[in-house]
């Protein structure tokens, strides 16, 4: 199958040593649960709305996202859960170029320009694209003299 699903162990191999634990734990209030699975969940959609965008592809099974941005989602991922340490500690320049370009493949796969290998199984999930036009006319309505006195 060419999609896959993205969970928490995933991302250990994206963090060194104590950083996974320093990104689940840091800034916690009182009661809060572990931060990663929302986080998770949160790129997955981004990638999933992205995939859906373009009119060429079709969704795999839920809460699954194409084989070709599964690195660009782990970086996502990592860099999200990053933010969440005081003071930036793990957020160094490389895993903020490897954000940024994670952000462009993912722009680039909701902009038709890059193949994305379709799933044997088509989610019936519909996620909405962009409106297809927003301006619908260019005539003036209103002028100043029209609106003179009021």
């Amino acid at each position: 199958m060419a999609w896959t699903l993205i969970t928490a162990e995933n991302l250990l191999g994206k963090f060194t040593g104590g950083e996974d634990d320093a990104a689940r734990s840091a800034a916690l209030a009182i009661g809060q649960a572990d931060p990663v699975p929302g986080i998770i969940e949160d790129v997955v959609r981004e990638v999933r709305s992205a995939v859906a965008t373009c009119a060429k592809n079709k969704l795999g099974p839920a809460g699954m996202i194409p084989d070709e941005l599964r690195g660009a989602a782990l970086n996502r991922i990592r860099f999200e859960c990053a933010t969440r340490v005081p003071g930036g500690a793990l957020l160094d320049e490389d895993r903020r170029t490897a954000n940024q370009n994670a952000i462009r493949m993912i722009e680039r796969a909701a902009d038709c320009k890059m193949t994305i290998e379709q799933p044997d199984e088509v989610s019936p999930e519909i996620i909405a694209g962009p409106a297809a036009k927003l301006v619908t006319s260019t005539r003036r309505v209103a002028s100043r003299s029209k609106l003179k006195g009021l």
